[in-house]
């Protein structure tokens, strides 16, 4: 995969991980009122490991042949960190319905 077809992809993993986090906003305002807060909560945690994941992609869009293989890394464990605490939340979320 060449460069730019890496960062076409992670660029659209990233959207789709915010319209996810999106639907999950939607979804969390009809649980439990006393749960909601705490849901909110984790919501917003989310936003912290969106930003370090946007943070990386900034990186890899920057990259050249001698550092792209580093910031690569750097971005797929950003993703693995972004995608596992959508899981979290999510399986959170049925928890609380």
């Amino acid at each position: 995969m060449t460069h730019a077809e890496y960062f076409t992809q992670m660029q659209s993993r990233l959207a789709q991980w915010d319209e996810a986090v999106a639907q999950l906003r939607t979804q969390g305002r009809v649980i439990d009122p006393g749960a909601r807060a705490a849901y909110f909560g984790r919501l917003t945690d989310l936003r912290s490991v969106r930003d370090a994941g946007h943070l990386a992609l900034g990186a890899v869009r920057v990259a050249n042949d001698d550092n792209g293989p580093l910031l690569r890394a750097y971005m797929d464990t950003a993703w693995h960190r972004m995608s596992s605490a959508l899981a979290r939340v999510d399986a959170d979320l049925h928890k609380a319905h």
